[in-house]
């Protein structure tokens, strides 16, 4: 249950991930990108990190530095606001970067619609939808871009709106990060 620890009354992002669901890690990988599920998030670092989230967030900033990352430091696996939680454009693109040479991270994280299979909490399949609405006219409307493909997106009261943005354009592939972007213009 600690893994649901100081999610309460935040209207954090979430797939409805259970407390006792079982499900399988590629599902998990799905929840926690398309639609930044805080329990999905936790729940991989639980058991990448064998059972501490600590454990997990430790690898994180270890391979951060590896990276060259060195202006990035982690305090969770979710991403949720924590002072002490910072990183910066170019190290977001680094750490990006490599993630994309990672089996199933280019395909999970352009997907736009993904159907998790039954649990023995969920007797349906459930839908979950990508976050960054350009990748769909269904979803985006006028936001949509065609040529956009990806990755995350990523909204903090405290800290803006962020993007980490994949797309393809007459045979080249961009990759863009966005952060700290305002809520709202001057318009409100």
């Amino acid at each position: 249950a600690y893994i649901y620890n100081g999610f309460a009354g935040l209207g954090v992002s979430t797939a409805d991930i259970r407390a006792g669901e079982t499900l399988d890690l590629l599902d998990t990988l799905y929840a926690m990108l398309l639609p930044s599920a805080c329990e999905a998030s936790n729940i991989i670092a639980d058991y990448i990190g064998d059972g501490q989230i600590s454990r997990f967030v430790d690898m994180m900033n270890a391979k951060a530095k590896q990276l060259g990352a060195v202006n990035t430091h982690f305090t969770n696996a979710h991403g949720l606001y924590d002072a002490d939680q910072v990183t910066t454009a170019k190290d977001m693109y680094l750490i990006t970067k490599h993630a994309l040479t990672l089996p199933l991270f280019e395909e999970i994280s352009t997907t736009v619609t993904y159907s998790m299979k039954a649990t023995n909490k969920h007797a349906e399949p459930r839908y979950i939808t990508h976050t960054n609405h350009m990748l769909s006219a269904y979803l985006g409307g006028s936001m949509y871009y065609k040529k956009m493909r990806g990755i995350k997106t990523g909204s903090l009261p405290e800290v803006g709106k962020n993007l980490v943005s994949l797309a393809t354009d007459n045979g080249y592939t961009y990759l863009l990060v966005t952060l700290g972007a305002p809520t709202q213009d001057s318009n409100g």
